[in-house]
């Protein structure tokens, strides 16, 4: 972790609130699918790779901004920091590098302050989103 957590206890509980923000990514990613919670997340990961539609794009956004609204001591928002902060300081890849990169891709740039968790524009980005999914669907792709 690159945030600065230096002690053992801390770094073991960044590392327990990381296993709980994947579980709670996880389920939402099973119910906003969807699928039954016996789903392989292999699965979901791989499907939604291949396809993402502009609503389920939305909704995670919607979801990253919750995260951005915790308060700045919580666990789900200290590790969400530190994603940014390997991602834009480190070049890790990881779920603020994923979202950055595609909205990237319709023109939306994802603040870099690392001193915050940015708030995504979900209009913005979602206007970019169905413009880029509908030169996709002209395309064959």
């Amino acid at each position: 972790m690159h945030s600065g957590l230096g002690s053992s206890s801390a770094v073991a509980a960044a590392n327990q609130a990381l296993s709980s923000l994947q579980k709670v990514y996880e389920k939402y990613l099973q119910i906003n699918c969807g699928v039954r919670r016996s789903t392989p997340v292999v699965i979901l990961f791989a499907e939604l790779e291949a396809f993402a539609s502009k609503n389920w794009w939305e909704q995670f956004l919607k979801f990253w901004n919750k995260l951005a609204a915790l308060p700045d001591d919580s666990p789900f928002h200290i590790v969400l920091k530190d994603h940014l902060v390997d991602a834009f300081q480190h070049h890790a890849h990881n779920i603020a590098s994923a979202v950055a990169d595609v909205l990237h891709t319709v023109g939306y740039e994802v603040p870099r302050a690392l001193d915050v968790v940015p708030v995504i524009d979900v209009s913005v980005a979602g206007k970019g989103l169905d413009s880029r999914l509908q030169g996709s669907a002209n395309h064959g792709l």
